[in-house]
Protein backbone atom coordinates (compact mmCIF):
# COMPACT_ATOMS: atom_id res chain seq x y z
CA UNK A 1 0.00 0.00 0.00
CA UNK A 2 3.05 2.12 0.12
CA UNK A 3 2.04 3.40 -3.73
CA UNK A 4 -1.16 4.92 -2.51
CA UNK A 5 1.09 6.79 -0.17
CA UNK A 6 3.19 8.74 -2.64
CA UNK A 7 0.28 8.89 -5.08
CA UNK A 8 -1.36 11.08 -2.70
CA UNK A 9 1.57 12.50 -1.26
CA UNK A 10 1.87 13.88 -4.85
CA UNK A 11 -1.28 14.41 -5.66
CA UNK A 12 -2.27 18.24 -7.13
CA UNK A 13 -5.34 18.61 -4.41
CA UNK A 14 -3.50 19.33 -1.42
CA UNK A 15 -3.02 21.12 1.62
CA UNK A 16 -1.08 23.69 0.01
CA UNK A 17 -3.01 24.09 -3.38
CA UNK A 18 -6.85 24.29 -0.81
CA UNK A 19 -5.27 26.89 1.44
CA UNK A 20 -3.74 28.89 -1.42
CA UNK A 21 -7.23 28.97 -3.14
CA UNK A 22 -9.07 29.69 0.40
CA UNK A 23 -6.45 32.57 0.57
CA UNK A 24 -6.90 33.93 -2.76
CA UNK A 25 -11.01 33.66 -3.04
CA UNK A 26 -11.57 34.87 0.38
CA UNK A 27 -8.52 36.34 2.05
CA UNK A 28 -7.78 35.76 5.90
CA UNK A 29 -5.60 32.98 7.19
CA UNK A 30 -7.46 30.25 8.09
CA UNK A 31 -10.10 31.77 9.72
CA UNK A 32 -12.71 29.93 7.67
CA UNK A 33 -16.40 28.46 8.21
CA UNK A 34 -17.05 24.97 7.73
CA UNK A 35 -19.30 26.38 4.78
CA UNK A 36 -16.68 28.26 3.05
CA UNK A 37 -14.05 25.48 2.97
CA UNK A 38 -16.44 22.93 1.60
CA UNK A 39 -16.63 25.00 -1.68
CA UNK A 40 -12.67 23.72 -1.91
CA UNK A 41 -12.10 20.32 -0.20
CA UNK A 42 -14.87 18.33 -1.34
CA UNK A 43 -13.24 16.93 -4.76
CA UNK A 44 -14.82 13.62 -4.84
CA UNK A 45 -17.32 12.90 -7.41
CA UNK A 46 -20.44 15.42 -7.26
CA UNK A 47 -19.10 17.64 -3.93
CA UNK A 48 -21.10 18.49 -1.40
CA UNK A 49 -24.14 17.13 -3.27
CA UNK A 50 -22.42 13.52 -3.01
CA UNK A 51 -22.08 13.96 1.11
CA UNK A 52 -25.41 15.07 1.50
CA UNK A 53 -26.29 12.03 -0.53
CA UNK A 54 -24.36 9.51 1.90
CA UNK A 55 -25.65 11.38 5.18
CA UNK A 56 -29.39 10.91 3.47
CA UNK A 57 -28.41 6.86 2.77
CA UNK A 58 -26.65 6.40 6.28
CA UNK A 59 -29.28 8.64 8.28
CA UNK A 60 -27.00 10.56 10.16
CA UNK A 61 -27.61 13.14 12.74
CA UNK A 62 -26.11 14.89 16.02
CA UNK A 63 -26.45 11.26 17.74
CA UNK A 64 -24.00 9.15 15.87
CA UNK A 65 -20.63 8.49 15.90
CA UNK A 66 -19.18 8.11 11.98
CA UNK A 67 -16.13 6.48 10.81
CA UNK A 68 -14.82 7.83 7.49
CA UNK A 69 -12.47 4.98 6.08
CA UNK A 70 -9.83 6.51 3.12
CA UNK A 71 -10.68 10.32 4.83
CA UNK A 72 -8.14 11.95 3.60
CA UNK A 73 -7.76 15.68 3.86
CA UNK A 74 -11.29 15.55 5.41
CA UNK A 75 -13.74 17.50 3.42
CA UNK A 76 -16.33 14.69 3.66
CA UNK A 77 -16.38 13.91 7.46
CA UNK A 78 -16.38 17.65 7.93
CA UNK A 79 -19.40 18.24 5.49
CA UNK A 80 -21.21 15.57 7.70
CA UNK A 81 -20.44 16.69 11.26
CA UNK A 82 -21.31 20.80 9.97
CA UNK A 83 -24.40 18.98 8.85
CA UNK A 84 -25.19 16.92 11.58
CA UNK A 85 -23.96 17.91 14.28
CA UNK A 86 -22.36 14.90 14.70
CA UNK A 87 -18.99 13.29 16.07
CA UNK A 88 -16.80 11.54 14.31
CA UNK A 89 -13.09 10.26 12.93
CA UNK A 90 -11.37 9.64 10.15
CA UNK A 91 -8.64 6.74 9.36
CA UNK A 92 -6.08 6.92 6.41
CA UNK A 93 -3.38 5.39 5.25
CA UNK A 94 -1.15 8.58 4.25
CA UNK A 95 0.44 10.61 6.72
CA UNK A 96 0.20 13.99 4.84
CA UNK A 97 -3.43 13.49 4.41
CA UNK A 98 -3.77 13.11 8.03
CA UNK A 99 -1.89 16.22 8.92
CA UNK A 100 -3.59 18.11 6.41
CA UNK A 101 -6.90 16.95 7.74
CA UNK A 102 -6.02 17.69 11.43
CA UNK A 103 -5.42 21.53 10.17
CA UNK A 104 -8.24 21.97 8.19
CA UNK A 105 -10.38 20.72 10.78
CA UNK A 106 -8.81 23.17 13.27
CA UNK A 107 -9.12 26.05 10.27
CA UNK A 108 -12.69 25.78 10.18
CA UNK A 109 -13.07 24.56 14.21
CA UNK A 110 -14.50 21.50 14.30
CA UNK A 111 -11.37 20.23 16.30
CA UNK A 112 -13.15 19.14 19.29
CA UNK A 113 -15.86 16.96 17.12
CA UNK A 114 -13.39 15.19 14.58
CA UNK A 115 -10.23 13.42 15.10
CA UNK A 116 -7.87 11.72 12.24
CA UNK A 117 -6.23 8.54 12.71
CA UNK A 118 -3.20 7.00 10.68
CA UNK A 119 -3.78 3.28 10.14
CA UNK A 120 -5.00 0.73 7.52
CA UNK A 121 -8.64 -0.01 6.68
CA UNK A 122 -7.67 -3.89 6.98
CA UNK A 123 -5.70 -3.79 10.32
CA UNK A 124 -7.35 -0.55 12.25
CA UNK A 125 -6.39 0.37 15.38
CA UNK A 126 -9.52 1.74 16.09
CA UNK A 127 -11.12 -0.68 18.52
CA UNK A 128 -14.47 -2.90 18.04
CA UNK A 129 -18.13 -1.68 18.27
CA UNK A 130 -17.22 2.33 18.55
CA UNK A 131 -19.05 3.42 15.47
CA UNK A 132 -23.38 4.01 14.76
CA UNK A 133 -21.97 4.48 10.74
CA UNK A 134 -19.30 4.23 8.55
CA UNK A 135 -18.67 6.07 5.16
CA UNK A 136 -16.55 6.22 2.41
CA UNK A 137 -16.18 8.26 -0.87
CA UNK A 138 -14.46 6.40 -3.86
CA UNK A 139 -11.21 5.81 -1.39
CA UNK A 140 -11.89 1.95 -1.46
CA UNK A 141 -10.52 1.41 -4.96
CA UNK A 142 -7.38 1.71 -3.35
CA UNK A 143 -7.68 -1.07 -1.05
CA UNK A 144 -7.11 -4.46 -2.62
CA UNK A 145 -9.31 -6.85 0.22
CA UNK A 146 -12.66 -5.52 -0.09
CA UNK A 147 -13.27 -8.45 1.57
CA UNK A 148 -11.25 -7.70 4.86
CA UNK A 149 -12.12 -3.83 4.32
CA UNK A 150 -15.93 -4.78 5.20
CA UNK A 151 -15.03 -7.31 7.64
CA UNK A 152 -13.26 -4.28 9.58
CA UNK A 153 -16.05 -2.21 9.13
CA UNK A 154 -18.22 -4.57 10.86
CA UNK A 155 -16.34 -4.97 13.63
CA UNK A 156 -15.97 -1.34 14.13
CA UNK A 157 -19.76 -0.42 13.73
CA UNK A 158 -22.10 -0.83 16.93
CA UNK A 159 -25.05 -3.58 16.53
CA UNK A 160 -27.81 -2.29 13.86
CA UNK A 161 -24.96 0.34 12.76
CA UNK A 162 -25.19 1.57 9.14
CA UNK A 163 -22.19 2.02 6.40
CA UNK A 164 -22.91 3.93 3.40
CA UNK A 165 -20.21 4.36 0.62
CA UNK A 166 -19.72 5.19 -2.94
CA UNK A 167 -16.95 3.98 -5.34
CA UNK A 168 -15.52 3.24 -8.77
CA UNK A 169 -16.36 -0.21 -10.12
CA UNK A 170 -15.81 -1.86 -12.97
CA UNK A 171 -18.89 -2.62 -15.53
CA UNK A 172 -17.33 -5.53 -17.74
CA UNK A 173 -14.21 -7.63 -17.50
CA UNK A 174 -10.87 -5.34 -17.97
CA UNK A 175 -7.83 -6.80 -19.63
CA UNK A 176 -5.15 -7.38 -17.24
CA UNK A 177 -3.10 -5.48 -18.94
CA UNK A 178 -5.78 -2.38 -18.44
CA UNK A 179 -5.89 -3.13 -14.69
CA UNK A 180 -2.07 -3.03 -14.54
CA UNK A 181 -1.92 0.56 -15.82
CA UNK A 182 -4.77 1.27 -13.58
CA UNK A 183 -3.14 0.50 -10.31
CA UNK A 184 0.39 2.00 -11.56
CA UNK A 185 -1.12 5.21 -12.89
CA UNK A 186 -4.02 5.66 -10.40
CA UNK A 187 -3.41 2.96 -7.40
CA UNK A 188 -6.87 1.88 -8.57
CA UNK A 189 -6.22 -1.67 -7.02
CA UNK A 190 -8.05 -5.04 -7.40
CA UNK A 191 -11.23 -3.02 -8.52
CA UNK A 192 -14.74 -4.53 -7.49
CA UNK A 193 -17.61 -4.95 -9.25
CA UNK A 194 -20.99 -3.83 -7.96
CA UNK A 195 -21.81 -7.27 -7.99
CA UNK A 196 -18.52 -8.59 -5.96
CA UNK A 197 -19.45 -5.53 -3.77
CA UNK A 198 -22.80 -7.00 -2.69
CA UNK A 199 -21.48 -10.59 -2.28
CA UNK A 200 -18.89 -8.92 0.38
CA UNK A 201 -21.26 -7.17 2.32
CA UNK A 202 -23.16 -10.09 2.77
CA UNK A 203 -20.51 -12.26 3.43
CA UNK A 204 -19.16 -9.65 6.28
CA UNK A 205 -22.36 -9.39 7.60
CA UNK A 206 -24.43 -6.75 6.10
CA UNK A 207 -27.55 -6.31 4.85
CA UNK A 208 -28.27 -3.75 2.13
CA UNK A 209 -30.66 -1.29 2.26
CA UNK A 210 -29.65 1.22 -1.15
CA UNK A 211 -27.98 0.18 -4.02
CA UNK A 212 -27.52 3.12 -6.54
CA UNK A 213 -25.97 2.92 -10.05
CA UNK A 214 -24.13 6.37 -10.43
CA UNK A 215 -22.01 5.65 -13.75
CA UNK A 216 -23.58 7.63 -16.19
CA UNK A 217 -23.94 10.73 -13.91
CA UNK A 218 -20.45 10.30 -13.10
CA UNK A 219 -19.40 9.23 -16.96
CA UNK A 220 -20.63 13.27 -17.62
CA UNK A 221 -19.15 14.81 -14.59
CA UNK A 222 -15.45 13.33 -15.55
CA UNK A 223 -16.02 14.10 -19.42
CA UNK A 224 -16.22 18.02 -17.54
CA UNK A 225 -13.56 17.58 -14.89
CA UNK A 226 -10.74 16.66 -17.87
CA UNK A 227 -11.63 19.22 -19.91
CA UNK A 228 -11.18 21.44 -16.52
CA UNK A 229 -8.06 19.63 -15.61
CA UNK A 230 -6.61 20.02 -19.22
CA UNK A 231 -7.13 24.05 -18.48
CA UNK A 232 -5.56 23.95 -15.21
CA UNK A 233 -2.49 22.14 -16.74
CA UNK A 234 -1.80 24.99 -18.80
CA UNK A 235 -1.83 27.39 -16.14
CA UNK A 236 0.11 25.18 -14.00
CA UNK A 237 3.29 27.29 -12.59
CA UNK A 238 5.18 24.07 -11.41
CA UNK A 239 4.01 25.35 -7.84
CA UNK A 240 1.56 23.53 -5.58
CA UNK A 241 -0.56 21.66 -7.66
CA UNK A 242 0.96 20.37 -11.08
CA UNK A 243 -2.42 19.14 -12.77
CA UNK A 244 -0.41 18.54 -16.05
CA UNK A 245 1.61 15.31 -14.67
CA UNK A 246 -1.53 13.76 -14.18
CA UNK A 247 -3.29 14.08 -17.83
CA UNK A 248 -2.26 10.86 -19.62
CA UNK A 249 -3.52 8.85 -17.00
CA UNK A 250 -6.77 10.99 -16.42
CA UNK A 251 -7.56 10.76 -19.94
CA UNK A 252 -6.86 6.87 -20.26
CA UNK A 253 -9.28 6.32 -16.81
CA UNK A 254 -12.07 8.99 -18.42
CA UNK A 255 -12.00 7.01 -20.75
CA UNK A 256 -12.77 3.41 -19.52
CA UNK A 257 -15.86 5.51 -18.10
CA UNK A 258 -17.29 6.85 -21.50
CA UNK A 259 -16.72 3.29 -23.35
CA UNK A 260 -18.87 1.52 -20.22
CA UNK A 261 -15.68 -0.16 -19.04
CA UNK A 262 -15.77 1.33 -15.10
CA UNK A 263 -18.68 3.08 -13.27
CA UNK A 264 -19.97 4.46 -10.16
CA UNK A 265 -22.79 3.04 -7.59
CA UNK A 266 -23.67 4.10 -4.34
CA UNK A 267 -24.16 1.55 -1.47
CA UNK A 268 -25.65 1.81 2.14
CA UNK A 269 -26.39 -1.28 4.27
CA UNK A 270 -27.35 -2.10 7.88
CA UNK A 271 -24.80 -4.12 10.16
CA UNK A 272 -26.48 -7.46 10.95
CA UNK A 273 -25.84 -8.09 14.60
Amino acid sequence: MSDVRRFYDKHPINLAQIQRDMRETLGGDEDWTPDQLCRFDNDHYGGVHAVDALIEAAGLGPQDRVLDIGCGVGGPLRRVAHRTGCRGVGLDLTPSRIDAARRLTAAVGLQDRLTFVEGDAVDSPLPDAQFTAVIGQEAWCHIPDKAALLREAHRMLEPDGRIAFTDIVTRDDLRENVRARLREEMCLNALASRADYERYLAEAGFEPILVEDLSAAWTELLRVRLKMYEGLAERDDGGVADHGRYLPAYRFFVGLFVDGALGGVRIAATRRP
